[in-house]
């Protein structure tokens, strides 16, 4: 399971890939503090998550080990 905590309630759009770029989630958030996505379904290694909000964006890179 990938938590992600938001600093305020506003409506981000999230974006999960694959290090080689590979889209495998999206979504909004509508107002949500908190964001739970589950990762079960993929492989070990590195991911990036991309959280946009207007014309911010924040990219985080992020390990899934089974």
């Amino acid at each position: 399971m990938l938590r992600v905590t938001f600093p305020d309630s506003d409506n981000y759009d999230y974006t999960v890939m694959s290090i080689s770029g590979r889209h495998l989630l999206s979504g909004m958030t509508n107002h949500l503090s908190e964001l739970e996505l589950d990762m079960s379904q993929v492989e070990s290694g590195m991911y990036i998550l991309q959280l946009t909000k207007g014309e911010q964006s924040y990219v985080s890179k992020f390990i899934v080990s089974k």
